[in-house]
């Protein structure tokens, strides 16, 4: 049984037909035809239908013109890779990160050599971007101020991050010595094509070593060119050093170089001096440079020194040392003291008292010619 109160809300929830019209039964009901199967059906559903699928086709268009026109955030190599992911630049210059070549250029604003080269660097960047070369400027100053100073004295429009970050140790081929001006020429897939060596020398043959000859870039046939040698990174550093305390120059084609760390008011330097102006001739003859970095503070003291005991070896002040490291330099923590490399600054003897590197030398140096 129902009860009462459902009885009246079914009833009061009944369309009511308004007074004096009539029931009618639809047509195919009147015809005793079977009602259609209808699908059920809100208004309005085929204008929103047509409006979304409208939208969407706009949406989609708009997104792959967004995408055309967006810069590109991947690089293509290892190198564009690692350097889409650097995300604090010195510059407002931002590297091309599809380039076919990498240039890695360490300098410095402090730096005398990187001052005199930076002119020929910018000079040499248009033509580089051309040929699809980029050039990354790993900064040795101490901070973003010097970095951006010494750039925008010579017009340099380069990329440019730390030496020191973490995100230039990641660059595919970073060279981790500090003596500079420095470059290093890296392929996009992260391939060293010219390990790290003396920048002029890098900046001024970079066609020849990445092999675009003129006649390819001419649309010529590319004859083959013997790749010259590259030349020893300790004697361009040696021979652009601002200054020296003595006439004596050092030799720029030797085989080997002795670091010898001395001074005026060091005792035991005194009693190693005369040995060491007695071994200097023999040195020179089986091509062995040996270059005194005086640790004196006035050049006077230095040059009366060396001029007590007939001293004529090149001498150069530490602090220049200091500011401009010799490939496979190290300062010692005390004198005398001397280490010995070869032309490439590879270490032979590491740093250590100097009687007993000394002591070694002929272990390297060239045997001398039989006549």
């Amino acid at each position: 049984m129902i009860p009462a109160v459902a009885v009246l809300v079914l009833a009061a929830c009944k369309p009511q037909q308004p007074q004096g019209q009539k029931q009618h039964p639809a047509p195919q009901e009147q015809q005793g035809a079977p009602a259609a199967q209808k699908p059920p059906q809100q208004a309005g559903d085929e204008t929103v239908q047509g409006a979304l699928a409208k939208l969407g086709t706009a949406v989609a268009a708009a997104e792959d013109r967004a995408e055309a026109a967006a810069p590109v955030q991947e690089g293509t190599g290892a190198v564009g890779s690692a350097l889409a992911a650097v995300t604090d630049y010195w510059t407002e210059k931002r590297p091309d990160l599809h380039a076919k070549y990498y240039v890695y250029l360490q300098s410095a604003g402090w730096c005398g050599p990187c001052n005199q080269e930076m002119p020929h660097v910018v000079e040499q960047y248009k033509m580089m971007r051309e040929q699809g070369v980029e050039i990354i400027f790993l900064s040795c100053d101490h901070n973003r101020e010097g970095a951006v100073e010494f750039m925008q004295k010579y017009g340099a429009d380069l990329p440019c991050i730390s030496f020191k970050s973490d995100q230039a140790k990641t660059l595919p081929g970073f060279d981790r010595q500090r003596s500079i001006p420095r470059a290093t020429i890296v392929a996009q897939d992260g391939t060293v094509v010219a390990p790290a060596n003396y920048g002029p020398y890098i900046m001024k043959n970079w066609q020849k070593l990445i092999q675009v000859p003129a006649a390819e870039q001419q649309g010529q046939p590319a004859q083959e060119e013997e790749k010259p040698a590259a030349p020893a990174p300790v004697a361009p550093a040696l021979a652009d050093f601002p200054e020296y305390w003595t006439d004596a120059r050092p030799a720029a084609d030797a085989a080997q170089y002795i670091y010898l760390y001395s001074a005026s008011w060091c005792g035991p330097c005194n009693r190693e001096m005369p040995h060491v102006v007695e071994l200097y001739k023999e040195l020179r003859a089986r091509g062995v440079e040996l270059v005194l970095v005086s640790c004196d503070q006035k050049k006077e003291d230095a040059v009366k020194f060396l001029q007590q005991y007939g001293a004529q070896m090149p001498c150069v002040p530490v602090k220049t040392v200091q500011a401009h490291p010799l490939p496979g330099h190290e300062l010692p923590k005390a004198i005398p003291s001397a280490t010995m490399v070869d032309a490439q600054g590879k270490v032979l003897v590491p740093l250590g008292s100097a009687p007993a590197v000394l002591a070694r030398w002929q272990e390297f140096a060239a045997q001398p010619e039989s006549k």
